[in-house]
């Protein structure tokens, strides 16, 4: 894994762009994420693309029949889980064979969270998405479901 580039999170989203599509895969790692407003979880939108009905989560069911995608962003935690600078959040996205531009794009998310209510406890989400485009990945953005993302750091690796 080589690292393309990292950064802290902050204000309402975070691009990365200028992603460059000499890797076979992307990995994005967020660290201690944290919102203005508790329990709220964290999204990706790829391309930066806000077009309605391109993305879609999945919460590791299995979907055996027709779905329609219904939005414009994929949910990648459950729960922020606590508005503090100690919330010990990590997040991992996994997106292969994102350079390529004849399917659509697979999104694999794994996150842990800490229970602001109780510090002891935690939620976990194995989970993602997909995004209907053949266009490569050239961009992602990091945002809160609500409120303003106030901490947390982030770091995106491409894999040969």
């Amino acid at each position: 894994m080589t690292v393309i580039t990292s950064g802290t999170l902050s204000s309402t989203s975070t691009l990365i762009n200028s992603i460059p599509g000499t890797y076979t895969d992307l990995i994005l790692e967020i660290r201690n994420y944290t919102t203005t407003v508790s329990g709220w979880a964290a999204d990706i939108r790829l391309n930066d693309d806000a077009t309605a009905n391109r993305h879609y989560t999945t919460s590791g069911i299995p979907i055996t029949s027709g779905t329609a995608f219904n939005d414009t962003k994929i949910l990648m935690t459950v729960d922020n889980g606590n508005v503090s600078s100690s919330s010990n959040s990590l997040i991992r996205v996994t997106i292969p064979a994102y350079a390529n531009t004849s399917t659509w794009k697979l999104v694999e998310c794994l996150a842990v969270t800490q229970v602001a209510a109780t510090p002891a406890n935690f939620y976990y989400q194995d989970g993602g998405g997909i995004y209907n485009q053949t266009t490569a990945i050239s961009s992602l953005r990091i945002l809160p479901n609500s409120g303003a993302t106030i901490g947390g750091t982030y770091t995106l690796y491409g894999v040969k």
